[in-house]
């Protein structure tokens, strides 16, 4: 009884949470606190997330791609902005500017795994290394 009882503490508690970042979305007039919550709902793996909610938030991002990018390589969000690149969101000139932003602010390994997208995607061919 004990286990079927926290599930659904579990469930109502992931419910709650999407009910509130959506609300947050929706109302707050902080441009920072809705790009935030755009990104939680976005990125979110969750069954309370309606695809109506989710359009919503990509239409969001979308006219935010570089602040949304911006706040995901400062929470290491590499991943994330790997699936967005796939997604064809933006292009390799943004991505070049994530590569010098996270230089700027030391970010080695933001700075390795984005060179890498950056190679996969686009390569480098603005550069010749011939001897």
């Amino acid at each position: 009884m004990e286990i079927g009882k926290a599930m659904e503490e579990i469930q109502e508690t992931s419910e709650t949470r999407a009910e509130q970042n959506d609300q947050k979305f929706r109302t707050t007039k902080q441009e920072t606190l809705r790009l935030q919550a755009a990104l939680t709902g976005f990125f979110e793996e969750d069954e309370y997330v309606t695809a109506k909610q989710k359009e919503a938030y990509a239409a969001y991002l979308k006219k935010r791609i570089r602040p949304a990018l911006q706040a995901l390589l400062k929470e290491n969000g590499i991943d994330e902005i790997k699936m967005l690149n796939e997604m064809g969101w933006f292009g390799a000139e943004i991505l070049e500017e994530l590569i010098v932003r996270a230089q700027e602010e030391g970010r080695l390994s933001a700075v390795i795994r984005l060179m890498r997208i950056k190679a996969a995607k686009y390569g480098y061919r603005d550069r010749d290394f011939e001897i």
